[in-house]
């Protein structure tokens, strides 16, 4: 499920316009209006949260209604996740508190049938969820600077308390929700650099799995096999047992999918002139790239965990792959975003940010 960092980076980008306004919480926000960008925040067979240009979230449902709204201003909870179904989600931290220490986080809460439910036993001035499948199974980060504790709720039980010695804890799930990885970064009281530690998830929820592995990237993409590719680094595939193999021949992973097989990565830059380049490449089962492009143009990518394909976003065009063979169907015109559901299917958002699934080209 992509999280806090992609909703947190488009709101930083209104922020720095002047957009962001202060809302009300419990509020619902506005109808929506046109605008010229949207952000799928998390999607499954189910449904999708959907962050549009006009600072609203949206929980849409597959048959396209709407079962919610809320504002996404500089102070409103963010919608970080989906919970254990879309369009349920998790709704924490806020612009404001992530760049701002002294600014506490919103009371987290899950908003389930459209309703929003405070979520129990987090306290702290900076306190957030990082995923969660119900009001009493979730597990949040606590803490502020380099001092930080994963606190991982389970039921009636007290929840276990795990010290995370960095900062910026960032939690990335495989698409079948069954394995985890935290990262850190900062250098805390322990040795400099990112750490990273996998988690699994198991009856009454989750559970380390493993020791803390040193890093070089922060956050990541992870695949259900285990497979996790980490952002901020030379592109390289992180494994269970903390094995890296790398991959491509970027310097910088700045975005990444993976598939069931193979996957997808980025390297991000803005040139001197303002302009946005990315240099994308797509690999196979075996780390060896299959197809490749430089672009003048921002990106987004995505992956399928349930087959070889991958697939980018450029200039409102979505642009499929097939990671066996390095083929690539003739793109779709008129996508602001898009997403595989982690069920064979592929979420796309036309000019109109209507939602749509739709099976994989050439599937």
């Amino acid at each position: 499920m992509l999280r806090t960092l992609t909703a947190l980076a488009a709101l930083l980008l209104l922020g720095a316009a002047g957009c962001a306004r202060t809302a009300d919480p419990d509020a619902p926000a506005p109808p929506s209006q046109t605008t010229s960008w949207t952000v799928i925040v998390d999607a499954d067979a189910h449904g999708a949260i959907v962050l549009d240009g006009d600072q609203a979230y949206r929980g849409v449902r597959r048959d396209g209604t709407t079962a919610w709204r809320r504002p996404a201003g500089e102070q409103a909870p963010m919608a970080v996740a989906c919970a254990a179904r879309c369009p349920d989600a998790v709704l924490s931290g806020s612009v404001r508190s992530f760049t701002k220490a002294d600014v506490a986080d919103p009371r987290p809460r899950l908003l389930l049938d459209g309703r929003a439910h405070p979520l129990a036993g987090v306290t702290g001035h900076h306190r957030r969820v990082l995923t969660a499948a119900g009001l009493r199974d979730f597990v949040a980060a606590v803490g502020q600077g380099d001092r930080w504790r994963l606190e991982l709720h389970r039921g009636d039980r007290p929840p276990a308390r795990l010290p995370v010695d960095g900062s910026l804890p960032t939690w990335q799930e495989s698409p079948d929700g069954r394995l985890a990885l935290l990262t850190v970064t900062g250098q805390g009281t322990g040795a400099p650099g990112s750490r990273a530690r996998w988690f699994t998830r198991q009856p009454g929820g989750w559970r380390p799995a493993g020791t803390t592995i040193p890093v070089a990237g922060v956050d990541a993409c992870v695949a259900d096999d285990g497979r996790a590719l980490l952002l901020g680094q030379s592109p390289a595939i992180l494994h269970r047992d903390g094995r890296l193999e790398p991959v491509t021949d970027l310097e910088h992973a700045g975005a990444c999918a993976l598939a069931a097989s193979g996957g997808i990565v980025a390297e991000l830059a803005q040139l001197q002139d303002g302009r946005a380049r990315a240099r994308l490449r797509a690999f196979d089962a075996g780390g060896s790239v299959v197809w490749r492009r430089d672009l003048p143009a921002e990106v987004a990518v995505t992956a399928d965990p349930t087959a070889s394909r991958a697939a980018f976003l450029a200039d409102g065009a979505l642009q499929e792959i097939d990671l066996r063979t390095g083929r690539a169907p003739p793109p779709l015109p008129g996508v602001l975003a898009a997403r595989y559901d982690g069920a064979g299917g592929l979420v796309t958002v036309g000019l109109d940010h209507t939602l749509t699934w739709r099976s994989p080209a050439g599937s």
